[in-house]
């Protein structure tokens, strides 16, 4: 993400619907953190806050989310995150795990031969993703790789205390934002307080959020630098839910309209829009703006922005149903799914259903 001064029938949508277990997300906060983000003078307020609250939304949300994260500070932007190393798997072996433990029915626009749109390229997953499907080698019987705070390659990163991370955020110190940005601060939902007495500050939680998600498996492995590149030789698992019309995916194509779909490119979910031009953002961030948290640029007017109310409504956004794509398990209905439930029982004949 890039921010900146703008910075089928009724009975079968019932099965599966309600899995008995919960993910478990952990942050670990560096000291430097700590001492930068700390609304009403609090240097551990942030660092809880983003474990019970911000944790427990998402374990709560997906049964097999599970990430160990590092959160850090950097002196630029608004905030940049890493999952760390390239983790490519055959698409075979992506395809076959996501069909056997996904219950979501996106699963089935990811056919069981790589569509030739991708030529032969690998899957790129995250350290998180492939422990949410249970994969645990690479193309060549590698390792899957997670981070240290450092940078360094390491396998543990299940295990929480390891010093081994499935990614690290790292959120832009408060007083150089301010500098930069001629004023714009954060905001810190619950906890009160913001780093300027303005309105010009962005929801740090769903600052927060938009990285993690990245780090969960939103993220593209099309780099938009200058020109479109595709560093890692890869596919990521987002990329195969990329589509511009019914039943016609995109890939790399500058200009082409692009969005998420979870039904073969039939709906766009929640109205959402991919990136699609040579701008340095990330190529699955969302062109929308103030509107979702995987939005391209912050949105710097004091709201607040979360995956479970960023969508029609105040309901839960594309973000959960791209997650839900990918390969996480919603707790409850999809969303989608509750309406697609009330149109099968009123008509008993017509079902539908329907992403940033």
């Amino acid at each position: 993400m890039k921010r900146g001064k703008k910075v089928w029938l009724a009975a079968a949508l019932l099965t599966g619907a309600i899995p008995a277990s919960a993910g478990i997300i952990t942050f670990t906060c560096s000291s430097a953190f700590n001492s930068a983000f700390d609304p009403g003078g609090s240097t551990t307020a942030v660092c809880s806050y983003l474990n019970t609250t911000i944790a427990g939304e998402y374990g709560n949300t997906f049964t097999n989310a599970n990430a160990n994260i590092y959160i850090d500070v950097t002196n630029s932007g608004l905030a940049n995150s890493t999952s760390g190393f390239y983790n490519l798997v055959s698409y075979s072996t992506y395809q076959t795990k996501l069909e056997a433990e996904s219950t979501d029915g996106a699963r089935t626009t990811v056919p069981a031969s790589e569509p030739g749109i991708f030529g032969s390229l690998g899957v790129e997953i995250t350290s998180a993703l492939a422990e949410a499907l249970g994969i645990t080698r690479t193309i060549g019987n590698g390792f899957v790789d997670g981070t240290t705070a450092s940078g360094s390659a390491c396998t543990t990163y299940a295990t929480s205390g390891s010093g081994c991370y499935n990614g690290i955020i790292r959120l832009n110190d408060p007083t150089d934002l301010y500098n930069q940005t001629s004023g714009q601060g954060y905001t810190y939902r619950g906890l009160g307080g913001s780093t300027n007495s303005s309105t010009s500050n962005y929801d740090f939680f769903g600052v927060v959020e938009h990285e993690m998600n990245e780090i969960l498996g939103t993220s593209s492995c099309i780099s938009t630098s200058g020109s479109l590149t595709n560093p890692g030789n890869c596919v990521a698992a987002a990329d195969l839910f990329r589509y511009t019309s019914g039943g016609v995916r995109t890939f790399n194509t500058l200009n082409a309209t692009a969005y998420f779909s979870p039904d073969g490119g039939y709906t766009d979910y929640q109205g959402n829009l991919y990136d699609n031009t040579a701008n340095g953002n990330d190529w699955a961030d969302f062109l929308n703006s103030c509107t979702f948290v995987q939005d391209g640029f912050g949105c710097p007017n004091g709201a607040t922005f979360d995956i479970l109310s960023d969508g029609t409504g105040g309901t839960a956004g594309p973000e959960v149903a791209i997650l839900n794509a990918v390969g996480y398990n919603v707790t409850a209905p999809e969303p989608g799914t509750m309406g697609m439930f009330g149109l099968a029982l009123a008509g008993l004949v017509v079902y539908k259903r329907r992403r940033r």
